[in-house]
């Protein structure tokens, strides 16, 4: 299922996040809240990640850092509450982020958003 495989990737990537970048306490904060959001639907994650992040499915897997860089995600609905998270990414994507890091960073990302999109495909 789709789904449980998402949710597997994505747990797996908060706590990747966790290990490269310690001493977030924002990275701490989401991967301690992944369980909640669960309880109350397991597609929740693999849903908001699709309406959020699937126009830029092209920019991930081609590993356009401009995602991070450049945009403006604040015309993305519901961004309100998600805003100091994306300022944060950017500050940590310009940051001294190994190498070895970010590209284990796009292939979370490429394997999430592939993931939502064929789920979403598939209905």
């Amino acid at each position: 299922m789709l789904v449980n495989s998402f949710n597997n990737f994505l747990k797996e990537f908060c706590e990747k996040l966790q290990i490269m970048i310690p001493n977030n306490d924002s990275i701490k904060l989401i991967n301690n809240a992944y369980h909640v959001g669960l309880l109350t639907n397991k597609e929740i994650y693999i849903q908001h990640f699709y309406n959020h992040v699937n126009e830029f499915h092209q920019d991930i897997i081609n590993k356009n850092e401009k995602i991070f860089l450049e945009n403006d995600f604040s015309m993305i609905p519901n961004v309100a509450g998600y805003q100091h998270h994306i300022n944060e990414m950017k500050e940590i994507w310009e940051s001294n982020l190994k190498n070895s890091h970010k590209d284990i960073i796009w292939d979370y990302l490429k394997v999430l958003s592939t993931l939502s999109v064929r789920h979403y495909s598939t209905e």
